[in-house]
């Protein structure tokens, strides 16, 4: 019977553990994901930036200054027609998503489970020394 009750208690063990071992599998790959999205996002800010450094550097010529407001701004001198071909992926473009990982002060689930194991656990052991006094 105790060996029973032992092997039942290691079954559940693992069954409890495997599922912990689940869910932080399941949230590292989560976390994964978002460091390469915003490392992804890191390099086209950087890009982004770099290209904002030389055009500042050339900032004081009129002729780019002129050509970035009718190119960007869709600016356009007079009798002169502009036509924006814009790209259906755009590269520079970046979806965002922002996930919020809330931490709780209520016990979770494995700690309440670790919980009724260490009390079993304990339990049995002051049986075995009420069993072994008789």
């Amino acid at each position: 019977m105790k060996k029973f009750l032992i092997i039942v208690s290691i079954i559940i063990f693992l069954g409890l553990f495997s599922i912990r071992f689940y869910r932080d599998y399941f949230q590292y790959r989560i976390l994964k994901q978002e460091v390469n999205r915003l490392i992804l996002e890191q390099k086209n800010l950087q890009q982004e930036r770099e290209r904002l450094e030389k055009l500042q550097e050339a900032g004081s010529k009129t002729e780019i200054l002129e050509k970035w407001a009718r190119t960007i701004m869709g600016m356009k001198k007079e009798k002169e027609e502009v036509v924006l071909i814009t790209p259906i992926n755009n590269i520079n473009e970046v979806a965002t998503t922002t996930k919020i990982i809330s931490v709780s002060s209520t016990p979770s689930f494995i700690e309440k489970t670790k919980k009724i194991w260490y009390d079993f656990l304990r339990y049995f052991k002051e049986i075995n020394k009420i069993n072994k006094r008789q």
